[in-house]
């Protein structure tokens, strides 16, 4: 009886299995219980088949299609197949687990690690705690702190609506932590940055900190105004300065060093300290965010952070360079080494260091530069900046790092290297490069 029924509706069934086949090349599913209600008439089976061929298909508004043959006026109903886009991968901060490995490390007996206590203070709100350590975004997370500690700016959404020049000291709270955060950079890095930032940039605050030591310890026959300002430090002088003063070999130091290129471990003791987090310059936008969590600050700074947080800290870097030659307390101390004209370039060239605009040349005259302002000079950085793309303004920063480390020689590189072991070892970091060790 199947079988008759199979010769009887044969026809049927060809017609159906070509429909089929059609409908698969065109990546559409078609499901058993429309087959059974499809194409009630028998007829030639040539005919039928031209006339799928030749059917107007249509996907209406509900992603159904329209399957219309002239003769036998099928419409058939089928879902088709949308191919969603994978969704991105949501990157997850590492900041826990290299806490975890650096404890592991401290507590191995083959670790020889030093235990320090921690030497600059820390920020802390309720019973989350950061050990400070200068140039490792120091700048920002004292903005968190003052939002989360300061009335009047408890109810910002920003933190870049804080100027950079408000400071908030670092202190021992009573208030015993549960979850302690300290953020960490590749040596190498921190040492050009930090070179940057206080010594290349119009900063006489730090020329006398640092670079007035530096000269009359370093450079022989030294002019009495390099003397004087220590205006002109090189990049090499630096490094042999720090070398002066933290290697412990050297036994009768030239000075106290200076928190900006203290080695980490002895800055925060993750030794002698417990730190559930341990995030990394390198990645600090994603790791920042989960000590803005921690801090219970406003989910709208977060959401602030996560879309437009590079651009804010791109901003406010280039602000704070710009504002350097005009600052009055910064202008007067300066002014009997360099020229305002000079402290414009320095400060030019420090954003290009730090890969915040683009190559040219500053495009401004001494002659023009007598009734320049700080607005103008700001816009005049950022047209620089969003006129060169920021995979080129990356690649410029990283031609002056190793510009920067191309005066170094090979005996001077090994004693740094040397000095901030632990930084590499503790912290993941790679204590030869390449492109420093073999070039």
């Amino acid at each position: 009886m199947v079988w008759r029924a199979i010769k009887r509706h044969r026809k049927l069934l060809l017609v159906t299995g070509l429909a089929f086949t059609v409908l698969i090349s065109l990546k559409i599913s078609l499901t058993s219980d429309m087959i059974a209600s499809t194409f009630q008439n028998t007829g030639d089976i040539d005919g039928y088949f031209r006339q799928l061929l030749q059917a107007d298909m249509t996907w209406n508004n509900s992603g159904s299609v329209q399957l219309q043959i002239p003769e036998i006026m099928v419409e058939l109903n089928v879902t088709k197949k949308t191919t969603q886009k994978p969704k991105p991968l949501v990157k997850k901060t590492d900041g826990y687990n290299l806490a975890s490995r650096v404890r592991a490390k401290c507590s191995a007996p083959s670790g020889r690690f030093a235990v320090h206590k921690p030497k600059l203070g820390t920020y802390q709100s309720g019973k989350t705690e950061l050990c400070i350590i200068w140039k490792v975004g120091t700048t920002f997370v004292k903005r968190l702190f003052m939002m989360k500690t300061l009335p009047k700016y408890q109810d910002l959404i920003n933190p870049y609506d804080i100027s950079f020049e408000q400071d908030l000291p670092g202190k021992r709270s009573p208030i015993a932590a549960t979850t302690r955060f300290m953020f960490v950079r590749d040596p190498y890095q921190r040492l050009v940055s930090a070179y940057v930032d206080k010594l290349v940039a119009p900063n006489p605050v730090y020329w006398k900190i640092i670079s007035v030591n530096a000269i009359r310890q370093l450079r022989k026959n030294a002019t009495r105004l390099s003397q004087q300002c220590g205006h002109d430090l090189t990049f090499r002088e630096f490094i042999q300065y720090v070398i002066l003063t933290l290697d412990p070999r050297v036994l009768r130091k030239p000075a106290r060093p200076d928190g900006h290129f203290l080695i980490q471990t002895d800055i925060c003791g993750p030794c002698r300290v417990k730190y559930d987090f341990v995030g990394k310059m390198e990645t600090f936008g994603l790791d920042s965010i989960e000590l803005v969590r921690k801090m219970q600050i406003s989910n709208k700074t977060i959401d602030l952070l996560q879309q437009n947080g590079s651009v804010l800290a791109s901003d406010d870097a280039i602000r704070d360079s710009c504002h350097q030659p005009f600052h009055a307390g910064f202008k007067k101390a300066y002014i009997n080494c360099i020229s305002f004209y000079e402290a414009l370039k320095r400060a030019w060239l420090k954003m290009q260091m730090r890969g915040l605009i683009g190559p040219e040349e500053m495009p401004l005259t001494e002659a023009q530069s007598t009734t320049l302002t700080l607005e103008q000079f700001y816009q005049m950085a950022l047209k620089s900046r969003d006129a060169c793309p920021s995979s080129e303004r990356k690649k410029l920063q990283h031609e002056h790092f190793l510009k920067s480390y191309s005066t170094i020689t090979p005996q001077e590189l090994e004693k740094i290297r040397l000095i901030y072991a632990q930084d590499f070892k503790l912290f993941e970091y790679d204590d030869r490069p390449s492109e420093l060790f073999n070039s």
